[in-house]
């Protein structure tokens, strides 16, 4: 294994794959801890030769802590960062940290970096991306978003030159999360699995979602995942550890997405963080007015 520097300025870890090897990719676990050990009991991580959490292991979720416990310190896994390590490391550079109503709107993101205490040190050493390489078989990529950063997502219904610019390179498969559903589709050449999302699916189905890979001797096996995890303790949690009375407003948008499995965050910035900012009304309020119209349409 060595990290070396890519076009871009990401940091990629390679990582050599014995002959009949089972890699396991997952991402966007998001603080979900009732979704990972689901997840680590039905695949087998233990016996896995390799697991990829590939972005999003922290914050949007309550047990951020828990999660890291369970992973960051298993010899069998890669770490790579995703936008949501970006937003709790930022809190620890200075002049980094959103500031003003930017604040208010984050304010999860910064509950998570207190959480995590000390260890929110660890995030700066994480890579951006993995390369898979095995004997007599083309190279795999694995990464949180897209080649194009940690927070732009690729899927099939992008338009050909995006996905092109998103995923193609001399690799055959590219391994991503962050938009948290699963898809598997072409991009140009490269071929796209998105392991969709451990810990907050937002296809409607409360499942978790990863990507198995095995290295056989006529080419790469991918087959994506789906399993139901324990929904009561998972939404215990974001009760009992402080997540919905101390992460600020924007906590129950992320809450109410998790329990819906459907997007809400995405849509309220879209329809209200312009007049969050432009001070028209208050972060609560915006909160409260957009869950209630929410409720009203289910």
């Amino acid at each position: 294994m060595q990290v070396l520097s890519q076009a871009g300025d990401m940091r990629w870890v390679v990582h050599s794959v014995p002959e009949n090897a089972r890699v396991v990719c997952l991402s966007d676990i998001h603080g979900n801890r009732a979704a990972l050990e689901a997840v680590w009991t039905t695949s087998n991580l233990d016996q896995a030769e390799l697991v990829v959490m590939h972005g999003d292991l922290v914050n949007r979720g309550p047990c951020s802590d828990v999660v890291w416990d369970m992973c960051v310190s298993e010899p069998r896994w890669r770490l790579i960062s995703g936008n949501h390590e970006r937003y709790v490391r930022n809190h620890l550079i200075p002049g980094a940290a959103p500031q003003g109503r930017w604040a208010e709107i984050h304010s999860t993101s910064a509950w998570t970096c207190r959480k995590l205490g000390t260890r929110a040190r660890g995030l700066f050493d994480w890579p951006d991306g993995v390369i898979l390489q095995s004997p007599g078989l083309p190279e795999i990529r694995v990464v949180h978003a897209s080649l194009l950063g940690d927070d732009r997502g690729v899927g099939p219904g992008d338009s050909p030159k995006y996905q092109r610019m998103a995923a193609e390179g001399l690799w055959s498969l590219l391994v991503v999360g962050h938009i948290h559903r699963c898809y598997d589709f072409w991009a140009g050449t490269t071929q796209v699995l998105n392991a969709g999302s451990v810990g907050s699916a937002s296809d409607g189905v409360h499942q978790a979602g990863w990507v198995e890979l095995r290295a056989l001797p006529t080419g790469w096996s991918t087959t994506i995942h789906r399993i139901p995890y324990d929904e009561q303790r998972a939404d215990d949690d974001f009760y009992h550890s402080g997540f919905l009375s101390e992460g600020g407003p924007t906590a129950r948008l992320i809450y109410r997405e998790w329990q819906l499995a459907r997007p809400v965050i995405r849509p309220w910035f879209e329809r209200y963080v312009e007049r969050v900012l432009q001070e028209e009304l208050s972060i609560e309020k915006a909160v409260s007015d957009y869950l209630e119209e929410l409720d009203e349409d289910l």
